[in-house]
């Protein structure tokens, strides 16, 4: 059965004609009485969101009226008349009124000082709708990203490239680092302030401070995916590693440093699950985890995964592994006989073909000829 979108649940989806026909006129009867002389100040003045838009083309275009409108209601500027959305005093109000009311304005207001200062000021990111003028006046930019930090990529070249400005950004919101210029991104103070909020905007970082121990820290202290985007010396140092893998183990797959990632499994065989798939493709890491636990030896990638040494000596440490053989080793003569060594229960697991290829095979001329 056809259901019309946005029909509330349980209503008769069917609509009469006299049911469309009586909300036509309903509707029209609004703009006839915006535009009828005694009804139009009451409605415009109790029902403004609702009537101004059916107000008259007379109406829309009325300084008088848009100006009192809009004191009420700043974004109904967008439905004045041209002419009237580029008065610079009915933009003023409408923007005191609803910041956001600033989109709609004018290129003319866009490239007014005052205006667009009121604006930014309770909404930052009106900056992005400013001239470009504005967006390379220190003052307009100052106030936009104390309010909105993100703000800040709407600023000029120049502004995001400015010290004081960025560390006002990232003070609001460390997120904004990702707009800064080279300067501030090679600031240790503007970093500082930033990753201290958000640890993973160190990847915005310069190179120079993301091989800056103290910074490093203060990052993977926010946050532990931080240590992503620190450099390879600092990704094999055992107190960053630590600070990182204690809040995830998922950090695990950023570090580099073999020697880091054996003691963490000899710590928790977990840990081998959560390393990268080179690092979990290493034979020695791999009989290192398998050693700790031979559940391990599901996380096994490619080449340890398919050593013929490694599997036998997971087997041997628990039968079960046979259950996560790859296939080029599943029906491997000794690695069966050494599961079903272990346990008659790995039968279970072999199957019939498993079970056959563990038994000795004998040649013909060892069979024995009965008499």
């Amino acid at each position: 059965m056809f259901v019309a979108c946005g029909a509330p649940s349980g209503c008769d989806t069917h609509c009469d004609r006299s049911d469309v026909h009586e909300m036509a006129d309903h509707i029209d009867s609004r703009a006839i009485l915006c535009s009828d002389e005694e009804f139009r100040p009451l409605l415009l003045s109790r029902d403004l969101s609702y009537s101004f838009p059916f107000a008259s083309p007379e109406d829309l275009s009325d300084r008088d009226v848009v100006l009192e409108v809009v004191k009420q209601n700043g974004r109904l500027l967008s439905f004045a008349g041209v002419d009237v959305s580029q008065d610079l005093e009915i933009v003023s109000e409408a923007v005191q009124q609803d910041a956001f009311a600033f989109v709609f304005a004018s290129m003319e207001a866009r490239a007014d000082r005052s205006i667009v200062l009121k604006a930014v000021a309770s909404f930052g990111g009106a900056l992005g709708y400013a001239s470009r003028e504005c967006q390379n006046d220190p003052e307009v930019v100052l106030t936009a990203v104390s309010r909105d930090g993100h703000a800040l990529q709407f600023a000029s070249d120049a502004m995001r490239d400015d010290r004081n400005i960025v560390l006002a950004a990232v003070t609001q919101s460390g997120d904004a680092l990702e707009f800064a210029g080279p300067g501030p991104c090679d600031d240790w103070y503007v970093v500082l302030a930033a990753v201290s909020q958000n640890g993973k905007v160190l990847q915005f970082a310069s190179m120079r401070l993301r091989s800056d121990h103290e910074m490093v820290t203060a990052a993977v202290a926010s946050s532990w995916q931080a240590l992503e985007f620190a450099s390879t010396e600092l990704r094999a140092e055992e107190a960053v590693v630590s600070l990182a893998v204690n809040q995830q183990w998922m950090a695990l797959v950023f570090v580099t440093d073999n020697a880091l990632l054996c003691k963490a499994l000899h710590s928790d065989w977990h840990a081998f699950e959560f390393m990268s798939m080179r690092h979990r493709g290493c034979l020695e890491l791999a009989r290192v985890a398998v050693r700790e636990c031979w559940r391990a030896y599901q996380f096994v990638a490619n080449p340890a995964r398919t050593d013929r040494n490694l599997a036998l000596e997971a087997i041997r440490n628990n039968w079960r592994v046979v259950e996560f053989l790859p296939s080029d080793l599943r029906y491997d003569p000794e690695l069966m006989s050494a599961a079903l060594v272990e346990s008659w229960q790995a039968v279970t697991l072999l199957g019939a073909r498993g079970v056959l290829a563990a038994l000795p095979q004998s040649r013909p001329s060892e069979v024995p000829v009965l008499a």
